[in-house]
């Protein structure tokens, strides 16, 4: 509606204008003053105007481009995003005449043009009203400032009032009687700079020299505009200047030593968004310089759309749980120089939907709760190409559940660590501490820097994986655990903790695992590569490979996989893999386990095939008989319920007493040489195979330069081939060519032994001799491979009683000149010695008469495995030693039942000899048939009486005369016969 002059002239209607051939039409009008127009008074009458205008566009006075719009008396009300007074570039609005006005929501009071130029004269008293809105979209404003992009403050406003609302010198805004509804806005400040400190209500009401009341509004709007917070700013305070302003497209600045303090749900400390469409992202800068310390959750530092977020040198971030510190979506640019602390389930850093901007961090990311993340990164599928994601800076992660970076989405792009991050240690691997993370199949992570972290935590976790840098993990940790795509290791080193720690683990398909650069640290039981995917490529070039106890550098059960090693692995420990592995291995470097015991160079599984070629030179030490613990220059197959073929190529160096050069077991498995095997040591094998194995060599298996003993060239166990073409040359105190236990040989080539090619001094077969004694008509019958002997007293046959263990009590016995002791009580046992091995050639197993302290029986079978187990498994490991079975006592007689083939013990017999054995060999002038009448007598009365009883006593003491000690017995039989004393 608008009334001019009380009805005596009106005008109405909608704008419009011409834009080539389009008819553009406007919102509605009061009075429009066209470009380089006029609408004055005559001098003696002024135009009295009374408008209403509503919508987006609308107008109740416009005087455009260097026009001229006078009016006398002025009621224009406005609402809905109208504007009352508009005054374009180089324009003016006088108003002459008393004036009232109402700005309703949306709406806006005065507009001085795009560039900020136009003017308004109110030359008399001027009431205006501006409604209040719940939301920044819905306020109504009183001024629409335009600066120039610099600085602006108290002394800026008051010369703006004095040249755009009057004459340069005077502000006719001393006029206005502005009254500001609760909710309601001051200012709109397009372009201008502004300090916090000049945004408050009473120094904006002087700047202006507008009569300004009201309480509950807002002092200023920013439209891209720059604030700089220059005091400390409480957020929960909405009294606070900051709190009282809007901005909207702008940037700002927590300047040096300022605070922003947050202490409720959901607090924001900064937080911008930005067309796009419509302006360049420098529109919005986000900048800490001091401090922001936000301790209530589901908080946010700072935000922005599609603008920078920066928390400089200087700037600290401090959040609670539940929250984001700084948080950049749509293109956004983040960088953090200073330092942020967050808390439980928090992001330090995150950015979302970016589609050529990546993240960085240059200062300290630290993360002292649980299930937090440093670096959070979610860029949009059209990202462009080259972008990285980069740490330069530290991260640490005392908590525990927590995530250095977080690459996610699914565009191609890299994730970048040349900075340090720190890990504490993790309760447990299944949901550890991690520096470097995506699920992402198209990321790629590269480390450059230092990843230093605890137990049970993992390195980086993801897929195609570079690094050149160091990365630690504690015991039972992973350094790299990666799902597919390519392992490229060229530079730095992968230290391993204890408890089965890796240093890289692969699971996926296809996968090329190359290290051409990063050496190994690894503490005890720990491994290098671990590869348990599906036909992928370890390849190793790396100089030199350390191994200190229990370690693997290469194991893998990728049965269509390989391994390529031209690295030199060297031992300083015991226990100690290099290469172990299903598919295919090919080895070209050194191997030296010389150092330590019971090491493996290569070993071949899951029906693998590994080569030492010409180049590859592999050096083991010695076996721990022992604890069963042996040094193998290549092994393949397990038991009888895996294979492997092993071919060696190059040369095998065999320096430790009991080691081997070639292992192979299992039907199926194979161990072939083509190169040198040399033994240099006592106790050392060439090849051993077993279990059906074969051996094939074509090379040369040889002694080195010592004098050494118990030397074997071939081991041949059950069921397994020698195929000799090639040289077997061994020179040792009992030497063997070949040893054969059940094997077969087919030999074509040159077996020597100690100068002899003789074949049966060269190959020793194994043979299971006849075990049956006999001893003053006793006698025990064990034909060979007997699983039972007989025992018969003058031709009557006897049956023995059985011994069964009672309790383990387990007594140790010392290594000596006569092997081992066999405690028969099924009450106490002895264990074996292993080891003897490597002591002697020859052994004595010495079975005690412990078991007639719990029998009177003459007859007695042992046969119990918790009696004999310790024993046969002793025997078993040491298969060169020739073994002599045989009773500690003068008056019993004992031998064992051994099983076909192997010579396992199946049974020890024990028989009483009678003490008639020994009559009538003593000296005069005793007669000797009183002995042996007195020894028959004495036999008689074997068993009568109860174990325990003094007659039965005379007996043990009897038993226990131990074997050349046969005057013992004579001086007993004249104690008792009273021959002492005649």
């Amino acid at each position: 509606t608008i009334t001019v002059n009380n009805g005596a002239a009106t005008a109405a209607g909608v704008y419009e204008y011409t834009n080539g051939a389009n008819r553009i039409k406007k919102g509605s009008y009061g009075i429009i003053v066209g470009k380089n127009s006029k609408f004055v008074s005559d001098g003696a009458h002024d135009a009295d105007v009374n408008i209403n205008v509503k919508e987006t566009e609308s107008i109740g006075l416009y005087a455009g481009e260097n026009a001229e719009l006078e009016v006398g008396n002025h009621i224009v009300n406005a609402d809905a995003g109208a504007v009352n007074y508009d005054a374009d570039k180089n324009s003016i609005l006088k108003l002459k005449g008393t004036g009232t006005a109402y700005t309703g929501k949306k709406s806006l009071l005065f507009y001085l043009g795009e560039d900020g130029t136009g003017k308004v004269s109110i030359g008399n008293t001027m009431n205006a009203t501006i409604e209040g809105g719940t939301s920044p979209a819905d306020r109504g404003t009183a001024f629409y400032y335009v600066g120039n992009g610099s600085s602006v403050g108290i002394t800026d406003i008051q010369n703006w009032a004095k040249n755009n609302f009057g004459d340069g010198v005077n502000s006719t805004l001393s006029n206005l009687n502005l009254t500001m509804n609760p909710g309601s806005r001051l200012f709109i400040a397009q372009n201008a700079g502004m300090n916090l400190s000049d945004t408050t209500g009473t120094a904006i009401s002087s700047a202006t020299g507008a009569n300004i009341t009201g309480t509950d509004y807002k002092t200023f709007m920013l439209y891209l505009s720059k604030l700089t917070i220059n005091q400390d700013v409480n957020l929960n305070n909405t009294a606070d200047a900051y709190n009282q302003l809007e901005i909207v497209n702008s940037s700002i600045t927590n300047a040096n030593n300022k605070i922003m303090t947050g202490t409720q749900i959901n607090d924001i400390a900064m937080a911008q968004e930005n067309d796009k469409t419509l302006y360049s992202r420098n529109k919005v800068i986000l900048e800490n310089e001091g401090k922001i310390n936000l301790s209530g959750t589901s908080s946010t530092g700072m935000y922005a759309k599609y603008g920078e977020l920066y928390n400089r040198a200087t700037g600290v971030i401090t959040m609670s749980d539940t929250s984001t510190a700084m948080y950049g979506i749509d293109d956004s640019i983040l960088e953090n120089a200073g330092e942020i602390t967050i808390g439980k389930n928090t992001i330090a850093m995150y950015s979302e939907g970016s589609t050529t901007q990546g993240m960085k961090n240059t200062g300290t990311i630290k993360l002292p709760q649980t299930d937090s993340v440093a670096m959070s990164y979610n860029p949009d599928s059209a990202l462009a190409a080259g972008v990285v994601v980069e740490n330069a800076g530290n991260i640490e992660l005392s908590g525990d559940k927590n995530t250095a970076i977080y690459a996610t989405g699914t565009p191609t792009y890299k994730v970048k660590n040349n900075g340090t991050i720190t890990l504490a240690d993790s309760a447990a691997i299944n949901n550890p501490n991690v520096a470097l993370y995506t699920n992402n199949s198209n990321v790629t992570l590269e480390n450059t820097g230092i990843i230093d972290a605890g137990n049970n935590t993992i390195g980086i976790y993801g897929y195609e994986t570079e690094n050149s840098g160091d990365i630690k993990v504690g015991n039972s940790g992973i350094g790299i655990y990666s799902k597919n795509g390519n392992i490229t290791l060229t530079g730095g080193k992968i230290k391993t903790g204890t408890d089965e720690a890796v240093g890289v683990y692969t699971v996926g398909s296809g996968q090329n695992i190359t290290n051409t650069g990063t050496g190994f640290e690894m503490a005890d039981n720990s491994f290098g590569f671990v590869n348990v995917g599906n036909n992928n490529t370890i390849t190793s070039s790396f100089t030199n490979i350390g191994l200190n106890n229990k370690n693997v550098y290469i194991y893998s059960n990728d049965t269509n996989g390989s391994v390529i090693n031209s690295s030199n692995i060297i031992s300083a420990g015991n226990e100690n893999y290099g290469v172990y592995s299903a598919g295919i291995v090919d080895n070209y470097g050194t191997v030296d386990l010389s150092s330590g015991e019971g090491s493996v160079a290569i070993y071949s599984i899951k029906g693998g095939a590994a080569t030492n070629h010409a180049s590859g030179v592999i050096n083991v030490g010695a076996s721990n008989v022992t604890s069963s613990q042996y040094s193998i220059g290549m092994g393949a197959g397990y038991g009888t319920t895996d294979t492997g073929t092993v071919i060696n190529k190059g040369n095998i160096n065999v320096n430790g007493k009991s080691g081997f050069g070639m292992y192979a077991t299992g039907s199926g498995s194979m161990a072939k040489n083509e190169g040198n095997i040399t033994l240099n040591a006592d106790n050392t094998t060439g090849i051993y195979v077993t279990e059906g194995a074969t051996a094939i060599n074509t090379g040369t298996i040889t002694t080195g330069t010592g004098n050494y003993r118990n030397v074997v060239g071939v081991y041949l166990g059950e069921g397994s081939t020698l195929n000799n073409t090639g040289t077997i040359n061994i020179n040792s105190k009992n030497a063997k060519g070949v040893y054969l236990k059940g094997g077969t040989i087919v030999n074509y080539g040159s077996i020597t032994v100690n100068g002899e090619t003789d074949r049966y001094r060269t190959v020793i077969p194994f043979t299971t001799p006849n075990t049956g004694k006999e001893l003053g008509g006793v006698v025990i019958k064990a034909p060979v491979g007997a699983a039972t002997a007989t025992i018969t007293v003058n031709g009557v046959p006897q049956m023995p009683v059985v011994i069964n263990t009672e309790a383990r009590n387990p007594i140790s016995v010392s290594a000596s000149s006569v092997g081992m002791y066999v405690n028969t009580s099924g009450i106490n046992f002895t264990n074996a010695i292993n080891g003897l091995g490597n002591l002697t050639n020859e052994a004595d197993l010495i079975v005690g008469t412990e078991a007639t302290e719990v029998t009177n029986e003459k007859y007695i079978l042992i046969n119990d495995p918790r009696i004999l187990g310790t024993y046969i498994n002793a025997m078993s490991s040491a298969p060169n030693i020739k073994w002599n079975i045989y009773s500690s006592s003068l008056t019993w007689m004992a031998t064992p039942t051994l099983e076909l083939g192997t010579n396992k013990i199946t049974g020890l017999y024990m028989t009483k000899v009678p003490y008639t054995t020994w009559a009538g060999t003593e000296s005069t002038p005793v007669n000797s048939t009183d002995t042996y009448n007195f020894a028959d007598g004495l036999e008689q009365r074997y068993g009568v009486e109860a174990l325990g009883s003094r007659e039965n006593q005379l007996f043990q003491k009897l038993n226990s005369i131990g074997n050349n000690e046969e005057v013992l017995l004579y001086q007993a039989f004249d104690e008792m016969m009273g021959h002492q004393y005649a």
